[in-house]
């Protein structure tokens, strides 16, 4: 089974967060610690809805991932 680990650090403004999937099976969500705290769980919610879109399984292009979810 897969654990969520989040973490908050300060990252370029661009950048509002990120998630890995280590060699453990594990989901490393990173948020930006520069956003404000409703940006912040906006941003935890579209990543946690990439790890419920499996969508580290599939073999596709990083911007068409984002381009569905932000469509769906």
């Amino acid at each position: 089974m897969s654990n969520i680990i989040t973490r908050f650090m300060d990252m370029p403004t661009e950048i509002k967060g990120m998630t890995l999937l280590d060699d453990d099976g594990n989901y490393n969500i990173y948020i930006n610690d520069r956003l404000c705290p409703f940006s912040r769980m906006e941003t935890l919610k579209h990543e946690l809805s990439h790890i419920n879109n499996s969508d580290f399984r599939i073999d596709t292009n990083v911007k068409n991932v984002e381009e569905a979810l932000c469509y769906a």
